[in-house]
C-alpha cells in the first residue's frame, strides 16, 4: 500500500512540473457513486453491489477540445454474495452470508475530448485504471478473503460540462469501468459510476 500511495504522489509532482499556461490547467474534486457487478462462484452467478468514490482529478488541455487526466481517489466498495445450502458427500455446505467493506486506491489515467453540441459542452473520455486493494473488513465469516487484491480497469464516460464562473466549470460524466481478464474465482466484473465534479481551470 505504502509503494502504491508514493507512486500516485510522484504523479502528482511530475503534473505539478507543467502545469503553466493560462487556461490549460484543470484540477477538480469528484464525488462518484458507483453501482458494480460481482461474479462469485458457488453458487454461480453475479450480484450487484454499491459504492462510492472521491479524490481529486489533474488535466491538462493539450487544445481547447483535447485533454490528458490523471487522478488519486479513495473507492469504498460493498461486496457482498452468498451460498446455498448444497449437500455435499455425506453432508451439507453451511451456508454463508458473506458481507465485505473495501477500500480500494483508484489511478486513473484518461484522455478527454471536448466539443459543444448547439449550446451544450460535452465530454467524452477513454483510459485505464489501476485499482489496488487497501482494505478489506470481513463481517461474517473472518476466515474468507477476497482473492483479487487489485483491478485494472479500461475506462469510458461521457457527459456534459457547465461553466459557472470564469475560472470553474461543473461536471457530471457516466463512466464504465471494464476489469481486464482475471483468473480468480470472485471479482469485480464490471461497473459503472456517475462521476459529479467541480474544477478549477488555471
Amino acid at each position: 500500500m505504502k509503494q502504491t500511495c508514493v507512486t500516485a504522489l510522484l504523479l502528482w509532482l511530475m503534473l505539478a512540473g507543467v502545469c503553466r499556461g493560462q487556461g490549460k490547467n484543470r484540477l477538480g474534486a469528484i464525488v462518484a457513486p458507483l453501482a458494480c457487478s460481482f461474479v462469485q462462484y458457488q453458487p454461480s452467478g453475479t450480484t450487484i453491489n454499491l459504492g462510492i468514490s472521491t479524490g481529486l482529478s489533474y488535466e491538462r488541455l493539450l487544445t481547447p477540445h483535447l485533454g490528458i487526466e490523471v487522478g488519486t481517489l479513495f473507492r469504498y466498495q460493498k461486496g457482498a454474495w452468498t451460498w446455498d445450502s448444497t449437500f455435499v458427500g455425506t453432508g451439507y455446505l453451511t451456508t454463508i452470508d458473506r458481507k465485505d467493506n473495501l477500500y480500494y486506491l483508484q489511478i486513473p489515467v484518461k484522455i478527454n475530448g471536448y466539443f459543444n453540441i448547439g449550446n451544450l459542452h460535452a465530454t467524452i473520455g477513454i483510459g485505464a485504471q489501476y485499482c489496488p486493494l487497501l482494505e478489506q473488513f470481513v463481517k461474517q465469516p473472518p476466515e474468507w478473503n477476497i482473492n483479487e487484491k487489485q483491478y485494472r480497469h479500461l475506462l469510458a464516460n461521457a457527459g456534459i460540462v457547465i461553466p459557472i464562473l470564469p475560472q470553474f466549470d461543473l461536471q457530471f460524466a457516466l463512466e464504465y469501468q471494464h476489469t481486464l481478464k482475471t483468473s480468480w474465482i470472485y471479482h469485480i466484473e464490471k461497473a459503472i459510476a456517475l462521476n459529479c465534479s467541480i474544477h478549477r481551470i488555471f
